[in-house]
């Protein structure tokens, strides 16, 4: 079995080995998924209330600033580190290197998210299935957006240009979509909607364990020379944006009548959009 294969079912087993242990040592909340206790508690609005907050603002800010650099001193930043943490090539094939790489794959974050889902339906918890569900839907909606991006925006990536303000907008070809990190987004989603489903009672998993790995991708995609270094800082506030908003969503006590979108994955590995209404 490939290297990449093995590494994408390892992880499985070990997401949805930290949600076992989590359900077993009572760290998942109690509270049903219809309460509006758990809304509060995690940020999210109880019913009736905005779908968007003021830090979601704040997120959607960083994203336009990376992308813009509107001070000198933010390019001078961005470009020199992106330098400099691509500069030492030979190591590339390093362990660390080659296990960050690994972990941002498709299949891998869609393991990670299905982890939980996975021991959700074979244990017979509905929080765990609350978390995987999540987690899978955050994992598409970054994804979607990123896309989306990526083709509208068209920044040139290191390896294809050396001036990070070369754009080719609409283009379909991959070394104009360095913007943003479709890697840093995807991992960025499933780290925040973990901390926020076990945030309260198990810290060290979205402190020590999702926040570093999706920290430690992103580093290396900078380092690869496949992104800019504000190409993967943007993505990662896309991806805590995506996940507080499925959140959010998710937790409405009640949800109020009119149009919902739902995402979901299709065979073809690519991302399918629905849209529901509900009625009274």
């Amino acid at each position: 079995m490939p290297e990449g294969r093995v590494f994408t079912l390892v992880l499985f087993l070990v997401s949805a080995a930290c949600v076992r242990s989590a359900a077993t040592g009572r760290l998942l909340l109690a509270q049903d998924l219809e309460s509006g206790d758990r809304a509060v508690q995690t940020g999210a609005p109880a019913a009736g209330g905005g779908l968007f907050t003021s830090r979601d603002a704040a997120l959607g800010a960083s994203i336009l600033v990376s992308l813009v650099r509107p001070a000198e001193a933010i390019e001078t930043f961005d470009e020199g580190a992106s330098v400099t943490l691509s500069r030492d090539a030979r190591h590339r094939n390093t362990w660390p290197r080659w296990a960050g790489r690994e972990l941002g794959d498709r299949a891998v974050t869609l393991a990670l998210a299905a982890g939980p889902l996975a021991y959700g339906l074979a244990a017979g918890d509905p929080k765990a299935r609350r978390l995987g569900l999540h987690s899978i839907e955050s994992h598409y909606a970054a994804a979607l957006l990123t896309r989306i991006l990526k083709t509208v925006v068209g920044r040139a990536r290191p390896g294809t240009s050396s001036d990070p303000d070369v754009f080719k907008p609409f283009s379909g070809e991959a070394a104009f979509h360095s913007f943003p990190s479709d890697h840093a987004a995807r991992l960025f989603a499933l780290a925040t909607t973990f901390a926020m489903e076990l945030g309260d009672d198990a810290p060290w998993v979205p402190c020590w364990v999702a926040y570093s790995l999706a920290t430690w991708t992103a580093t290396t995609r900078v380092m690869d020379c496949a992104h800019w270094l504000t190409d993967v800082t943007a993505g990662a506030a896309l991806g805590v944006l995506a996940a507080r908003v499925v959140e959010r969503l998710n937790h409405r006590g009640s949800r109020q009548p009119g149009p919902w979108l739902e995402f979901f994955p299709l065979p073809d590995g690519s991302v399918g959009l629905a849209m529901s209404f509900n009625v009274r």
